[in-house]
């Protein structure tokens, strides 16, 4: 049982079954998300962008792989608990009305925390946006293990990705923006 519940965890919640779609399409959508922030930023800056939080992060893990779990399962499981289950939970049940109001001024300053907590000003937009997908997942399921295990992924995938092939990642690129001067010019 959950100690303290928020409205969205006193509701009728998504079946357990259909945790791992959600998740998995919430994964993708964080992924699809960062694809196309990439983009704008490649045009904006004019090369690739690599998170200075990211790049800490993966200097760390190559020295001590066990980092890799750290980043990968109890980094997003104490940031979802924080941003999206107190943060974002208590604004939520703080403002009266209109659920979509609160929705709106919940998700928007639980996920401006959550960008700015890491520290990558530059990347604000991306921290941002992965705040607001998570906070649609958690209201959309009322299950708080949603957002944690799209996150976990999301972690995982980039931790992995760049400490195996991190050239596969500005390959990728490369090729995402080629595809967006096919569309457009």
């Amino acid at each position: 049982k959950i100690k303290n519940p928020t409205k969205l965890e006193l509701e009728v919640k998504e079946p357990k079954k259909y945790i791992i779609p959600w998740a998995l399409l919430g994964f993708a959508l964080v992924m699809i998300y960062q694809m196309v922030v990439s983009i704008v930023y490649s045009q904006i800056f004019g090369t690739q962008q690599t998170s200075p939080n990211t790049e800490r992060l993966i200097v760390i893990a190559r020295k001590i792989p066990l980092f890799i779990f750290f980043v990968s399962i109890v980094g997003p499981l104490l940031e979802e608990y924080v941003f999206r289950k107190v943060i974002f939970g208590e604004l939520f049940n703080a403002i009266k009305g209109n659920r979509i109001v609160a929705f709106a001024i919940a998700t928007t300053v639980s996920s401006l925390i959550f960008a700015l907590a890491h520290n990558d000003y530059k990347f604000i937009p991306i921290y941002f946006g992965m705040g607001v997908i998570f906070s649609l997942a958690y209201v959309w399921t009322k299950r708080l293990a949603v957002p944690i295990i799209i996150h976990m992924l999301q972690n995982g995938f980039v931790v992995i990705f760049q400490l195996l092939n991190p050239e596969a990642l500005k390959k990728a690129t490369e090729q995402a923006n080629f595809i967006y001067h096919i569309f457009i010019p």
